[in-house]
This record gives C-alpha cells, sequence and structure tokens, in this order.
C-alpha cells in the first residue's frame, strides 16, 4: 500500500516491486514476530511494529510512550468471525454462545476490554460502549480514513507469487 498498489494485486510486476522494497530496506527490520511486535514495542525493542489494534491500545493503557496510528496510504481491516462448522457435534451450543457473544451488553464488555471497534448498533447506541473509545478516530474511523482500508482477499493463482516474494523477504532479512 506504501507503493500504491493494492493489497490484493495479482499483478507479477507489483508484487516484486513490493518485495524489492522490503529487500532494499531489510536494514530497518528487526524482526518477524508472531503476534507479539506490541511486546517487543513495549520493552523498547522496536520503535515500529505492525500488530493489531487492540494489542496496542492494551499496551499503551500502561505505557504512554506508545502510539498507534492508521498510514496516511491506508491499512489492511479486519473482522472476527465466529462460524458453526455444518458437521459440528454441538451446533445448538455453538449457536447459542454465539447468540451470548452478540447480546449487546457482551459484546459492549468485550469491546471495553480489547478496545475492538464493536460491529454491535445496539451496544453503541445505548451507550454501553466507553466513550473514550467511540470518540478514537483510530477504533471507529472517518469515512475518509475507512475508505484508505482495505480487506484482503483470496488472490487465487497470484497466492504462489506471494509466497515465493515472502521466502525470498525472508531470507534476504535473515530474521
Amino acid at each position: 500500500m506504501y507503493l500504491g498498489f493494492d493489497p490484493n494485486t495479482t499483478n507479477p510486476a507489483e508484487i516484486q516491486q513490493a518485495r524489492d522494497f522490503l529487500v532494499k530496506h531489510k536494514d530497518a527490520i528487526a524482526a518477524f514476530v508472531p503476534d507479539t511486535g506490541q511486546v517487543l514495542l513495549d520493552q523498547g525493542e522496536v520503535d515500529l511494529t505492525h500488530e493489531w489494534s487492540g494489542d496496542i491500545f492494551q499496551v499503551m493503557e500502561e505505557n504512554e510512550q506508545i502510539r498507534y496510528a492508521i498510514p496516511k496510504e491506508g491499512t489492511i481491516v479486519w473482522t472476527d468471525n465466529m462460524v458453526v462448522l455444518k458437521n459440528a457435534p454441538n451446533k445448538e451450543l455453538a449457536e447459542r454462545f454465539i447468540n451470548f457473544i452478540l447480546e449487546p451488553e457482551v459484546g459492549a464488555k468485550i469491546s471495553n476490554f480489547i478496545h475492538y471497534g464493536s460491529p454491535n448498533k445496539t451496544a453503541r447506541d445505548k451507550g454501553l460502549i466507553n466513550e473514550a473509545d467511540l470518540q478514537n478516530p483510530a477504533i471507529y474511523p472517518s469515512p475518509e480514513v475507512f475508505a484508505k482500508l482495505k480487506y484482503i482477499n483470496d488472490v487465487g493463482q497470484a497466492t504462489p507469487l506471494y509466497d515465493e516474494a515472502w521466502n525470498e523477504v525472508k531470507v534476504a532479512v535473515g530474521k
């Protein structure tokens, strides 16, 4: 996205340019970590991380030196999802659990703890979500910012191009 490309591009030249950009700037990459970037940031081991927003907001409660920002180019938007397998042995119980999570009071408690935006309009309308979170544009972005957020799509036959580029980046960076 920094290079102006759609993160779902299937254009081999764009994928290669993104790979080359990362390799060129490999000295700025401290590590590729499995969802622990907030820990490295909190401990001062890195100056910047790509991490789930709620993880950063939770660390920010304890460390006033940390900030969260959405890049001006945009970023990836995501959603948590709950599903029930068609052959689930306890389908009714799973559906009841999902209904429980979707109760406005329950969903609000989860959102207020992890500081993720809530899709539960009733929870928001009833004032169950922390007002500070509702006013935080990093949690509830403006329409202009939201327009720059992208969902990751299945890139189909381009997947091997991404796999190859990612492997080359990891080898070149060596971390």
